[in-house]
């Protein structure tokens, strides 16, 4: 009985032995790489989650830049700031437009020098405020002129820039 129960017992050993091999050797590759897939099906969620993000991102951009004008209409833009100037009772006497770089952008700052009453300027300012595209105004000087004649009084010189940006063609035909 006591070789039986050896046997058995070698048997056992041998037969838990082999799983354990087994185990090792077949079924936990096949458990890791099934962890590792589960994760790269995880991480390529988040990534089409992230792509869905961006081509979201992208369209609401692509709203929010409708209003501002491309690089090509720059000289029909500096023409509506000098009508609505003149219409103002503004008298323009210098109208510089400058562009400057600025990314998948171009800044477009308009410094403009004339002389005006303080009612024209205000009621120009609230028209560009109007205006589309939006304009910043900047550095704003008021000054008073100083003569005897009914021609200067009241008048200020005034000197002021305006700023907008326009879309570069390029970058937004690429988009469209």
């Amino acid at each position: 009985m006591r070789e039986q129960h050896k046997e058995i017992a070698i048997k056992l050993a041998l037969a838990v032995g082999l799983c354990v091999a087994l185990s090792y050797s077949l079924i936990r590759p096949v458990f890791s790489e099934s962890v590792s897939l589960r994760q790269q099906v995880e991480n390529s969620r988040g990534l089409v989650e992230l792509f869905k993000e961006v081509e979201r991102i992208k369209d609401e951009l692509s709203v929010a830049e409708q209003p501002f004008l491309g690089l090509t209409s720059r000289s029909s833009l500096v023409g509506r700031i000098s009508d609505l100037a003149n219409k103002n009772r503004i008298d323009v006497q210098t109208l510089t437009p400058k562009t400057i770089p600025d990314g998948e952008y171009v800044k477009l700052r308009i410094e403009v020098s004339g002389q005006a009453s303080f009612f024209s300027v205000v009621q120009f300012l609230k028209a560009v405020e109007a205006m589309d595209p939006p304009f910043s105004v900047g550095d704003l000087n008021l000054s008073r002129q100083f003569g005897t004649g009914k021609k200067t009084k009241g008048i200020l010189k005034t000197q002021f820039y305006l700023e907008t940006y326009l879309v570069k063609q390029a970058q937004r035909r690429a988009r469209s």
